[in-house]
């Protein structure tokens, strides 16, 4: 970790260096072993830094549980900020991360801050809420959404607009997040020509695969409405039976041409979730109606979906059978020979 003052870069090495712990997370934390250090003690701090606290001046009491942490809780010499420190932490490969920070605050005293990835603020007023203490036990990590990072080094930099306390930190984590899979299903998937109104159940399937190569596994959150358009033929049907494992509103309104999922949905961890309802075809005319839903239609922090998902549903003329067949031919064949008689009746 360095942390920046007056332009220049101070030697700060409390969080050291970024070490994968995973094929796709990063992970930085304070290791206990502090060679260089711009200020030991918590109360030395000059302006716009923060220190670690490794010499409590009073072993026992309370700032004794605040070893092995980085905080600004006294400002030393010269009483202005802004506080802050940024982390240079380095990644394998470039797209969307989860960023989270681990901290501990006690709610007596609540010090949020602004958090920036690479020049540009991620999060405002973040880190507000309570860990239940100062100390080391009362460590918390707290995710602070998806940021996009480059390959190799990023900097990311929390800081307090006033005052002059922080909270105590302790890490910070990144891990690779991937994009939502959707796919879909008509059940049944045909019907004869002229049979009616048939009825069929449509499934949408949002899965949610997380990082099999050890990134983010936690939940998605949707950042658009997902809209899914039914061909022409196909409507909600007149009464949906709509049943949803997806965490937010879903529209489906009888005889309506389109299905909704709201933006803000959760798509649960590892599993993902699916949206089932029944819709009404039109069997009057022998067709195949294609409902697809393209790349990029299911939007979410982590990400859109790369390939589309499809489901067809097949109206089908009805297939003489063998019999019927047997029939017509028969017929054909009386036909031919009354026509036959008829030509020799006349000739005679």
């Amino acid at each position: 970790m360095k942390n920046i003052l007056a332009g220049w870069l101070v030697p700060f090495a409390v969080l050291g260096a970024a070490t994968a712990v995973q094929a796709q997370t990063v992970t930085s934390q304070i290791s206990g072993s502090f060679p260089n250090f711009s200020w030991p003690e918590w109360d030395q701090a000059q302006s716009g830094q923060m220190s670690i606290n490794t010499d409590p001046s009073s072993p026992g009491s309370i700032y004794g549980c605040w070893t092995g942490m980085l905080l600004n809780q006294y400002p030393g010499y010269a009483q202005s900020g802004p506080w802050f420190a940024t982390w240079n932490m380095t990644v394998p490969s470039a797209g969307l991360y989860m960023l989270e920070m681990e901290y501990a605050m006690d709610a007596s005293s609540l010090r949020p801050g602004d958090v920036s990835v690479n020049g540009a603020l991620q999060a405002s007023n973040a880190l507000g809420a309570a860990t239940g203490g100062w100390c080391a036990s009362n460590l918390a990590w707290s995710p602070l959404g998806a940021v996009s990072l480059n390959a190799g080094s990023n900097a990311i930099r929390w800081q307090r607009a006033s005052g002059l306390y922080t909270p105590h930190f302790h890490g910070i984590r990144l891990s690779k997040m991937e994009p939502p899979v959707l796919s879909k299903s008509l059940n049944p998937a045909s019907a004869p020509l002229g049979s009616g109104t048939a009825t069929s159940r449509l499934t949408l399937t949002l899965a949610n695969p997380g990082n099999a190569a050890g990134g983010y596994v936690g939940p998605l959150t949707t950042t658009a409405a997902l809209v899914d358009t039914l061909p022409a033929g196909m409507t909600v049907a007149s009464t949906p039976n709509v049943a949803s494992t997806c965490v937010g509103s879903v529209t489906a309104t009888s005889g309506a041409s389109t299905v909704t999922l709201a933006s803000g949905a959760t798509l649960p961890a590892a599993i993902g979730c699916t949206i089932a309802l029944d819709v009404q075809i039109d069997t009057s005319v022998a067709q195949v109606l294609t409902n697809t839903l393209p790349a990029g239609a299911l939007a979410t922090n982590g990400g859109a979906n790369v390939a589309a998902g499809s489901a067809t549903f097949t109206v089908v003329a009805p297939v003489p059978t063998v019999g019927q067949l047997a029939l017509s031919l028969l017929s054909l064949g009386l036909g031919a020979l009354a026509v036959l008689g008829l030509k020799r009746a006349r000739a005679q």
